[in-house]
């Protein structure tokens, strides 16, 4: 998102979710300007995730491709970059999976790989992912988006602040009491 030239997340987010909306809706300048706009950010996405970075490029690509597929199940109600990066990480994920297959990981990949559930358990995947995000609903703006971006999107603590336009020290308080608060919200759901 840095690349975009809004250090502004959470106004970033909305305006993406408001160009998806009217690509939905048939506005191909609003379309093309969001694949435009989301490419860095997935490109840095994938960077921080894969060793081949010749890579890169085909994985983004991957990722495009399948919102553009899903783009019609994209809910305006809901987060965009949650949307997007959800997608971004089952592409990574598939790249992983692929590697495996072909014998060609090895050392932390593997051990990452070997840790990714298989397709027979992508509902419970889902049932997770929707019990996060029914958590994260529950936690103030700012505590919600540093946990994402720390701990779902992958930012570091200086280009979550950069992104959210605060200091480092002001992300890690509000991440910290994310997380306490998101832990209190979880152990409640679940009883």
């Amino acid at each position: 998102m840095a690349q975009s030239g809004n250090p502004n997340y959470k106004k970033q987010n909305e305006l993406w979710g408001q160009q998806m909306g009217a690509a939905q809706d048939g506005d191909k300048r609003a379309y093309q300007q969001l694949l435009e706009s989301t490419y860095p950010v997935l490109q840095k996405f994938v960077y921080g995730r894969i060793n081949q970075k010749d890579q890169i490029d085909d994985i983004v690509q991957e990722v495009l491709l399948a919102m553009h597929r899903a783009r019609h199940s994209y809910d305006r109600t809901r987060s965009f970059s949650a949307w997007m990066f959800a997608i971004a990480s089952h592409k990574v994920i598939d790249y992983f999976r692929a590697l495996k297959r072909q014998g060609n990981v090895v050392g932390e990949e593997e051990a990452f790989v070997d840790n990714i559930a298989d397709d027979s358990n992508d509902n419970d995947r889902v049932a997770v992912r929707d019990e996060l995000d029914r958590a994260l609903s529950k936690l103030p703006p700012k505590m919600r988006e540093a946990v994402e971006m720390l701990k779902l999107y992958g930012y570091s603590l200086k280009e979550a602040a950069y992104l959210l336009g605060v200091s480092v020290p002001a992300v890690k308080v509000s991440a910290h009491r994310g997380y306490k608060l998101l832990r209190k919200v979880m152990e409640a759901r679940n009883g």
